[in-house]
């Protein structure tokens, strides 16, 4: 159970958090953190970015704390998740860039429960749904396209469609490059305590079968998304939560982002 403390800004802290430094394991290593990470900081907010690749059963853990981070939000963690599959190569990938404040250490406690609950779950049947509905592998390129709500040639290229699950809004369009991957990201955003005002989660994929950005394939794809809903929830804090009384998140928000791109 989480027990909400709420502060006022002239009480803010700076945590301690792990210094900028990297490290890599696999999924059969034990969950230690390196000498190379024993360093710590103080900081109004602890970020970190985990990269979880389950083909090569690989852990890539990035610190990024640098002690300049503001605090300029009413929430103890803010979470920006990416479940990822390119389905040429069946390549499957986990990305969270998480800040946090809830408590000393955050960032190490918060890694800990990342890891150990995502490299046990097994994403395989969803991709193999969604797979089936976007991708012909005798194909290279497909003939059309929808463009929003019109049908456009798409001669060499790729359809596309971006679709926001709380705003109800869809941008499909056609793709010529041969540096775009066929596939699908799954992408969530979420603080602790939740802001219903701040869900933007979407999912933006890539097809190779003719209009397969079609509202009835799009209608699908989030059907097999959200059954599989469970495998994509990004676990609340394991410690006491603290509520900072401050302005608004956008400065966070960016951190975030600028470390997902």
């Amino acid at each position: 159970m989480l027990y909400l403390l709420e502060l006022n800004l002239a009480s803010i802290v700076r945590r301690n958090c792990i210094a900028q430094c990297s490290f890599q394991m696999s999924f059969d290593d034990q969950l230690e953190r390196p000498l190379n990470c024993s360093e710590q900081i103080l900081s109004y907010t602890c970020v970190v970015r985990i990269t979880i690749l389950y083909n090569t059963r690989t852990i890539f853990v990035y610190f990024r704390t640098t002690g300049f981070e503001h605090n300029e939000n009413e929430l103890s963690l803010y979470t920006i998740q990416q479940v990822s599959h390119i389905f040429q190569r069946n390549h499957s990938s986990y990305v969270i860039i998480f800040a946090c404040i809830f408590v000393d250490n955050c960032d190490w406690i918060y890694t800990r429960d990342i890891i150990n609950r995502f490299t046990r779950v097994n994403y395989t049947l969803m991709f193999i749904e969604l797979k089936f509905l976007l991708y012909d592998n005798s194909n290279t390129s497909v003939l059309q396209c929808y463009s929003q709500n019109n049908i456009i040639d798409c001669n060499n290229g790729i359809c596309s469609s971006m679709i926001f699950e709380s705003k109800e809004f869809i941008n499909r369009s056609c793709i010529y490059s041969s540096n775009s991957n066929i596939g699908i990201d799954i992408r969530r955003y979420r603080g602790f305590p939740e802001l219903s005002d701040d869900d933007q989660n979407y999912n933006l994929y890539l097809c190779n079968r003719n209009l397969c950005n079609n509202p009835t394939t799009e209608y699908s794809v989030r059907s097999i998304i959200q059954l599989y809903s469970s495998l994509l929830d990004i676990p609340e804090p394991s410690k006491t939560v603290v509520i900072w009384k401050g302005d608004i998140y956008y400065y966070i928000a960016m951190i975030l982002l600028f470390h997902l791109l």
